[in-house]
């Protein structure tokens, strides 16, 4: 994914180089412009994500600039601004004006305006994505409308076909009378016309209300075979190739047999000729048709003999067939069951289409809802999140966020690790800030390489020490969270062996660290208040890490007895005197792992 833009407006070099500088470091592309009028300019040449603008510049101060984006530029972007503490007016006039949000100009400027320029970033993508669903929904609301509206009329016409008939049955009834008619054969007649009708009255009911489309078709192919008084019906759909008929609906009894069968779209079978034509076909016997496949019959150990078969027609384009074989009391299908069997087939499609419009939609719909969902959890995270979490514990919290955000913890099992820089202190009183800082960073973004290449949690840096977690999220309790922490360990001692040839080199001095290391129970969760909260591990067992830590000779490892008992037989280590911690009673065990040796024998 490309990083985000960002045009940074303020006549003081310092500040905006600085700010722009500490953005890029996170991944922002800067564009710097020094006065409002210059500003303009770039703007109308690039597209940007982000504007940040100073309040007191020469030319065109910051409310004129935000007054030119919006009024003559309709600029949609965020706009954010910089302003002094005493300056709250002209926050206020600003954000009256269209800007997203003030930041003053302060000691933590730094973590502000990262939270600022995330946090505006992250809402426009969301506003963006919002408004592109709601345009979406309502062209598929718009649509389904269209169809409900002409399945409606479709409705409409069956009813007046209905009273048609009854009008008619009346006159036949008349006529009946009068005449020498084979009364039974008429009734039987008559009736068969009802039952038609009245089935395809219920199907067009279904078709209104019934959204499953597995349930709508299997209605529809279940009373066309009882209408059809037919030994068999069967529903078929095109691929997405349109290059085969699979079976979506079989009834009969050699209905399964069938599902397992595609047919090609070609000239070689009934169905396949239908839905390559688009044209229904009436085979009163099917052995005599060259256009029956036998093979079907060999397969399923059905007999064929006459078959009607019909396109499912959607905007002249064909979706399937159906299917409807042999008829129970006479040899053969007549044209008067073709065009009944048509009608079965036309709710078949409006059935499909208007199923599959209502998933689309409601696909849309449930879209949009998680849509909003996501936003509003990000607003409980704003309220209760005061500072930036380390990225390791985001994916612990996102399983459960509502909970995980509430105060309060847990007891897991866990090894911890605690860190620090022999003479830090010494050293940074003797070199300028800047290269302090510098040096640092290269050491702090290494040893939290290290921690997570051997799957920890990297909780808090504390000055020049830091604090690592390892936990085994599997819940296996197979400890090898303790054998992890101690092979980054390791590797953080080796690694601060390589980095201290580079600061020799540069005239910065010596790198040796401190490590220790403990296992055991400890409460893992949000500590602090409902305004300010932090995920952390807090007990006993981490006190013993940083006692640990402390008594370590530097260049060494001292690990607990209890993280001992865990790696024993995997890692060399040597015994040494008890010592005595704070706090505690009883004496100590520890053991010192030399990195420089090849100790750790396997894994986990």
């Amino acid at each position: 994914m490309s990083s985000k833009k960002i045009l940074m407006v303020d006549d003081d070099a310092f500040i905006r180089d600085y700010l722009g500088e500490f953005l890029k470091f996170y991944g922002f592309e800067i564009v710097k412009a020094s006065t409002g009028v210059e500003a303009l300019s770039i703007y109308q040449a690039e597209e940007f994500n982000l504007i940040i603008s100073d309040m007191s510049m020469p030319e065109m101060d910051g409310i004129q600039l935000i007054r030119e984006l919006k009024t003559n530029y309709h600029c949609k972007i965020p706009i954010l601004f910089l302003t002094a503490n005493d300056k709250v007016d002209t926050a206020v006039e600003a954000m009256r004006l269209g800007a997203t949000d003030y930041i003053f100009k302060e000691e933590n400027i730094q973590e502000t305006i990262l939270l600022a320029v995330n946090r505006a970033i992250q809402e426009q993508e969301i506003e963006f994505e919002r408004r592109r669903l709601a345009e979406k929904n309502t062209q598929l609301v718009a649509d389904l409308r269209i169809k409900n509206s002409e399945l409606e009329n479709f409705n409409q016409k069956n009813m007046e076909l209905l009273d048609q008939l009854q009008c008619l049955n009346e006159e036949l009834e008349d006529r009946i009378r009068k005449a020498t008619f084979d009364l039974r054969s008429v009734n039987e007649q008559l009736n068969q016309r009802l039952a038609e009708l009245s089935a395809l009255y219920e199907v067009s009911q279904a078709v209104s209300s019934v959204m499953n489309l597995g349930e709508l078709l299997d209605l529809v192919m279940a009373k066309s075979k009882e209408v059809m008084k037919a030994e068999a019906s069967s529903l078929m759909l095109l691929n997405q190739q349109k290059s085969h008929l699979i079976f979506y609906v079989a009834k009969g009894e050699k209905k399964n047999a069938l599902k397992s069968i595609d047919v090609p779209v070609d000239d070689n079978s009934i169905s396949g000729w239908v839905a390559k034509n688009a044209k229904p076909l009436l085979i009163p016997d099917a052995y005599k048709d060259a256009r029956f496949n036998p093979e079907y019959d060999k397969k399923t150990g059905f007999r064929t003999t006459s078959a009607l078969c019909v396109p499912l027609l959607n905007k002249e384009a064909v979706i399937g067939i159906v299917m409807v074989l042999n008829h129970i009391k006479r040899r053969a299908f007549n044209e008067t069951d073709l065009n009944t069997f048509t009608a079965f087939a036309n709710q078949a499609t409006i059935a499909i289409e208007n199923a599959r419009l209502y998933e689309v939609q409601k696909q849309t719909a449930d879209e949009l809802r998680d849509a909003l969902e996501r936003e509003r959890r990000i607003t409980i995270e704003k309220e209760k999140m005061g500072k930036y979490i380390p990225q390791d514990l985001i994916d612990d919290i996102q399983k459960n966020r509502e909970e995980k955000l509430a105060l309060g913890g847990k007891s897991v099992s866990a090894t911890i690790l605690f860190s620090d820089i022999q003479g830090f202190t010494r050293i940074s009183e003797e070199v300028e800030p800047q290269r302090v800082i510098d040096f640092l960073n290269q050491y702090m973004t290494e040893m939290t390489d290290l921690i997570e290449k051997y799957d920890g949690v990297l909780d808090k840096f504390i000055g020049d020490g830091i604090m690592a977690v390892f936990i085994d999220r599997n819940l296996t309790g197979t400890n090898h969270h303790a054998l992890r922490a101690v092979k980054a360990g390791i590797a953080m001692q080796m690694s601060c062996r390589q980095i201290t040839r580079s600061w020799e080199e540069r005239k910065f001095g010596s790198l040796n660290i401190r490590i220790g290391i403990n296992s055991g129970n400890v409460v893992s969760g949000n500590i602090g208040s409902e305004k300010r909260m932090d995920y952390t591990v807090i007990g006993d067992n981490v006190n013993l890490s940083s006692r640990l830590e402390a008594a370590c000779p530097v260049g060494q490892i001292l690990i607990s007895d209890s993280t001992y008992r865990m790696i024993q037989g995997r890692v060399k280590v040597k015994k040494i005197n008890v010592i005595t911690v704070k706090n505690r009673k009883q004496p100590v065990q520890p053991f010192v792992v030399d990195p420089t040796e090849n100790n750790v024998l396997c894994d986990p």
